[in-house]
């Protein structure tokens, strides 16, 4: 294991500044309206369960988990509210592109093929690629998903939950150059695409890469599946597809129940995948926080999320085996899953799968969700990025 160590280095600067102001304020007013809608949700659940006590004393009525769907709407209507000022008005789940495709050789020699669509099954299948030179070099592949609460990102920008979205093409740029092919995906929305359909489309995306690799100059035997928050939910999922029966047992099982074709397996073989880099990834369903669960309804459609039996496949660690690929897992301190990545970390080391474990307590520095793309600014944020490229450079060929 990878020894963290909070020796003061300041962060060497390697990325240009981009003025991207528009999307700075798009992302900052998805932030306070975030603040609003918990803040109405606590008030309306604090309302609700203050009625309910009300008429329990009245009527004592039986207990039930029954919901119902004036609750699952409200929900859902609480986060379209934040899908619509994250997109600023935009359709947030498309099957056009946000942007014509392009190809665009840039004068640090990177050369970038935007927009590529990977499938016509779910809207949003659209990726980028980079390539830090000559694109008939061979480099590890390293493909990343952003995180939004299943609501919104983008590959461009990031997660709008973090406070750091506007510098996530920087901590792209600083990945890339390390000597990777760097891949970066769209995927489908909740409330109008629930769960499972992104880890459905997280197949798709593997899919046509391996079956394009060529074509594309990517080498799909040498792969860094990479995620944030909900993309990192999504890279564990599809992990544990590949890696562990029951898992596919069970999921195949969900599959059924939403109407969707059972898988036979994954898209990608076990020795294809290197490495995972797992940041902020919420797995407990038991103790989130209110604004978490809020999301999680609105992504399974559900608002009793515990008591769904499929809820365990977000807790992966009741699945875990010695099978699972060596990952690299951080999290924040400030709202940000530690206690998952400290639990899943913990099952890795009692199974002997190799790991790389970076956290700080809230006394060296105050962390926030998506903290690694802060990279330029914070000593600890880049000492994380650097552990995560330290460990997957181990890892690939």
């Amino acid at each position: 294991m990878k020894e963290v160590s909070t020796q003061e280095v300041q962060p060497e600067n390697k990325c240009g500044k981009t003025k991207k102001w528009l999307w700075i304020i798009i992302s900052i007013s998805a932030v306070v309206i975030i603040g609003v809608v918990i803040l109405v949700v606590l008030l309306v659940r604090k309302k609700n369960d203050d009625d309910d006590d009300d008429e329990k004393e009245e009527q004592n009525p039986e207990p039930t988990t029954e919901n119902t769907q004036e609750e699952i709407a409200e929900y859902d209507q609480l986060c379209l509210l934040l899908q619509i000022s994250s997109f600023a008005g935009k359709e947030a789940n498309s099957f056009s592109p946000r942007a014509e495709p392009n190809e665009t050789l840039r004068e640090d020699g990177v050369f970038v093929k935007t927009d590529i669509n990977f499938g016509n099954t779910f809207p949003n299948s659209y990726l980028d690629i980079y390539y830090p030179g000559p694109i008939e070099e061979d480099r590890p592949t390293y493909i990343y998903w952003h995180g939004g609460g299943h609501i919104f990102g983008d590959k461009n920008l990031g997660d709008p939950l973090s406070p750091n979205s506007d510098t996530s093409m920087h901590m792209f740029d600083y990945i890339y150059k390390q000597g990777f092919n760097f891949i970066s995906v769209n995927y489908c929305f909740a409330p109008k695409y629930r769960y499972p359909a992104q880890i459905i489309q997280y197949d798709q995306v593997l899919d046509y890469l391996n079956k394009h690799a060529s074509e594309l100059n990517l080498n799909m035997n040498n792969v860094v599946l990479a995620g944030s928050s909900g993309g990192a939910i999504y890279t564990t999922q599809w992990t544990m597809l590949l890696t562990n029966d029951k898992y596919l047992q069970d999921f195949n099982r969900l599959l059924e129940e939403k109407g969707y074709e059972k898988m036979a397996k994954v898209s990608l073989n076990r020795n294809q995948i290197k490495a995972l880099v797992l940041e902020g990834t919420p797995m407990i369903i038991d103790g989130m926080n209110e604004g978490t669960q809020v999301l999680f309804e609105c992504w399974y459609g559900h608002d009793n999320i515990i008591n769904l039996w499929y809820s365990n496949l977000t807790h992966i660690v009741e699945y875990v085996d010695s099978n699972f690929i060596p990952s690299f897992i951080t999290a924040g301190n400030v709202d940000c899953f530690p206690e998952d990545a400290l639990e899943l970390k913990n099952k890795l080391e009692e199974l002997g799968v190799d790991y790389s474990y970076c956290y700080w307590d809230k006394d060296v520095e105050e962390l926030k969700h998506g903290y690694m793309s802060s990279f330029e600014t914070s000593v600890h944020a880049k000492m994380a990025l650097d552990q995560s490229l330290e460990f997957v450079k181990s890892k690939v060929d």
